[in-house]
């Protein structure tokens, strides 16, 4: 139990008001989905394999270079290498705590999650 929100702790050590300007301006949805990428807890397959959702028999993302968490699919994934550098003005980012600690970095990183259409529960916010 003593690693439970890890993955938080990562992006912020000790709760502080510079999180909510990271939601400044964002829709809802948008706000939803930066606090699922920042938890870790979003519908990736390492996360749907590891609460044992059925159909999801492995953590191993499509691309078959990695468990496909938010930090693979940011960072890694070469199915969005062309989309990564679009939205990231090719500048090549390495790491995801300076994407989703940075206002201006995770709203792109927001965009570019959108337009994978990995994540089903999102697919239809944009056109709301």
């Amino acid at each position: 139990m003593k690693f439970k929100g890890r993955t938080t702790y990562k992006y912020t050590p000790e709760p502080n008001r510079r999180i909510l300007q990271l939601h400044y301006k964002l829709k809802k949805w948008q706000s939803a989905m930066l606090i699922q990428m920042r938890t870790g807890k979003i519908g990736l397959r390492d996360y749907l394999w590891k609460k044992k959702v059925p159909d999801f028999n492995h953590p191993g993302c499509e691309c078959g270079e990695g468990r496909q968490t938010v930090e693979h699919i940011l960072l890694k994934c070469r199915d969005f290498n062309d989309l990564r550098k679009g939205l990231f003005n090719s500048k090549r980012q390495t790491d995801s705590r300076a994407i989703l600690s940075n206002p201006k970095l995770a709203t792109k990183a927001i965009k570019f999650m959108e337009q994978t259409q990995l994540l089903g529960q999102f697919r239809m916010c944009e056109a709301a």
